[in-house]
């Protein structure tokens, strides 16, 4: 029962020959496994470094748009605001204009709010058809 204890491989050629073979196959594959362990990590550190360099760059986009938009805000709006106001001013003392006025921003009072202090309609009971 010799053989079923250490039963022989498909192909006995492929069997090690001694030990030193055995070592040397064991080495090759530790090699190769941490080189392959070496190119992930450098891999990954170069995914973060990349990472790292667009966090900076959406970092330094986004201070400068919001400078643009608070000059936006500190500038632009009250002259807008300004020249829409005489636009304004004009359209009541020139009637010609009103309707160019009214066209391009007409009025911008808000929608009657419903009241609902009031009851809707009771649903009105049903009839039954004879």
């Amino acid at each position: 029962m010799s053989n079923s204890e250490n039963p022989p491989l498909a192909n006995p050629e492929a069997q090690p020959k001694d030990h030193s073979d055995l070592s040397n196959r064991v080495q090759t594959l530790r090699s190769a496994l941490l080189m392959v362990i070496a190119a992930i990590l450098l891999l990954t550190g170069t995914f973060f470094i990349f990472l790292f360099r667009e966090v900076i760059l959406i970092r330094r986009q986004s201070d400068e748009l919001s400078r643009i938009v608070l000059d936006y805000q500190k500038t632009a709006v009250p002259q807008l605001q300004e020249f829409k106001g005489k636009l304004h001013d004009f359209a009541k003392t020139n009637p010609n204009f009103a309707p160019v006025y009214s066209k391009y921003f007409g009025t911008n009072a808000p929608e009657p709010a419903p009241n609902i202090n009031k009851l809707p309609n009771p649903p009105s009971p049903l009839r039954e058809q004879p």
